[in-house]
């Protein structure tokens, strides 16, 4: 994961927990298995996080942060005045969270190939 986290102990959690997450619904998936993946016991993942939903709460917040940081990188060296760069990084987070239940749906049902697919009908790399 490209993500930065405050421990490695926090990474390794994270880690586990999106590589279950590649054979198993987020139901199925048990804070024991997190933590025997991560090679952590319980009481270590619940310093760091309440609940496998605070988890996944966490690493999706950290993907977004990343995913932003490389998105004002591109703005910036495309010397475009902050404001507008404001407004748009505004209005495309509005229309994500708005599209949110459809890009869950998505990206549960593997059609996130598809979704790339239409990122790249707008030259996004």
């Amino acid at each position: 994961m490209i993500c930065t986290y405050s421990s490695k102990t926090e990474l390794a959690i994270a880690n586990a927990f999106i590589d279950l997450l590649k054979i198993k619904s987020f139901e199925d998936i048990h804070i024991g298995e997190i933590c025997k993946k991560a090679k952590v016991r319980k009481v270590t993942f619940y310093n760091h996080f309440s609940n496998k939903q605070n988890l996944l709460n966490k690493i999706i917040q950290k993907s977004f942060e990343f995913g932003m940081n490389d998105i004002l990188k591109k703005f910036n060296s495309l010397k475009i005045d902050k404001p507008v760069l404001n407004d748009v990084l505004h209005i495309f987070i509005l229309n994500f969270f708005k599209n949110e239940e459809k890009i869950k749906i998505l990206l549960k049902n593997n059609a996130n190939q598809t979704v790339f697919k239409e990122f790249n009908m707008f030259n996004i790399k």
